[in-house]
């Protein structure tokens, strides 16, 4: 089995957002990528223009987040969403499951294995059913991002994946509710991961 790839970087990623993007792979285009920047993620669907974007962002701009090798930040907030939202969101983490392996088959070329590794252990994670209470206490950053999303909010979440799961056709219009759901949401738990009140 190849080796997963790993960078030096850590970027801390909030585990409901992270799940949110992870699902909506299952129901975007096939060869759908992603990004990590700013402690956030990126999704790419495929074609000539978001690879252009894409690259521009990795060499141009260099901002590191936009290659593969930055995959293994996943682990860490699929991990937490499996131990937060189990009982909450359990549409929505098998969501998540499908979604990490859409993400996995989005990787055909040479280096590919890496990253289907790298990915492949993140969906081990959502496999795993271990007891919450066995996990080493998170820090203080980590507890924040667990109060980022109401349980109201949570709750809309899953039935939105719910809706989206049973009847795609007719609930396609939840992909961008979603996605603006995440990006609003993205300054409280950039104000969660860096500390700041």
């Amino acid at each position: 089995m190849a080796q997963p790839f790993v960078s030096d970087t850590v970027v801390q990623l909030d585990p409901m957002s992270t799940a949110i993007l992870l699902g909506l792979l299952k129901h975007l285009p096939a060869g759908t990528k992603l990004g990590v920047m700013q402690h956030r993620i990126e999704l790419f669907e495929p074609g000539i223009v978001p690879w252009l974007r894409r690259t521009f962002l990795s060499y141009v701009v260099q901002e590191p987040g936009f290659n593969r090798t930055w995959l293994h930040n996943l682990q860490r907030p699929v991990e937490l969403a499996m131990q937060w939202y189990r009982t909450q969101a359990p549409t929505l983490l098998a969501t998540m499951r499908g979604g990490l392996e859409c993400l996995q088959q989005s990787y055909t070329d040479a280096a590919g294995g890496n990253v289907r590794a790298t990915i492949q252990l993140a969906i081990m994670e959502t496999r795993a059913q271990q007891d919450t209470d066995t996990r080493a206490e998170p820090d203080a950053r980590t507890k924040a991002l667990r109060t980022a999303w109401t349980p109201d909010e949570v709750a809309m979440v899953e039935s939105m994946f719910q809706q989206l799961n049973a009847d795609f056709v007719h609930a396609q219009y939840l992909l961008p509710c979603l996605m603006t759901l995440v990006q609003g949401k993205h300054q409280d738990v950039l104000s969660s991961i860096l500390g700041s009140s």
